[in-house]
């Protein structure tokens, strides 16, 4: 909990702004994986997935966001980095159980809240 901001995969040239002078160096070890609300924002170019999921701009504080799905949303799930490796992990975990029903028992208290 807490700590600095991390910087999770992203497509390359997403950063390639005029006057640039950071530059996007993915996070390794547990950094790597922590949620999304320490992902290093950048207001020229914010985080791709964050647009995608229709993040706020933060500008100023939301009560409530628009509930939206799109195809981009999707596209982003099956082919973002940080959603394929989230989906390997997970059936990773899974695949330690013996039977199928253990094995989706697992899967669904993973992933609920």
């Amino acid at each position: 909990m807490y700590g600095p901001s991390v910087m999770p995969p992203q497509p390359d040239g997403i950063w390639e702004v005029i006057r640039n002078v950071l530059e996007w160096k993915e996070s390794e070890g547990e950094d790597r994986y922590r949620r999304g609300l320490y992902t290093f924002m950048r207001k020229s170019s914010p985080y791709p997935m964050a647009i995608s999921f229709d993040s706020p701009s933060r500008e100023f504080c939301i009560s409530r966001r628009i509930r939206t799905n799109t195809p981009l949303q999707a596209l982003n799930t099956m082919n973002d980095t940080v959603f394929v490796e989230a989906a390997r992990a997970l059936a990773q975990r899974m695949n330690t159980q013996e039977n199928l029903d253990a094995q989706i028992a697992l899967g669904y208290t993973q992933v609920s809240f």
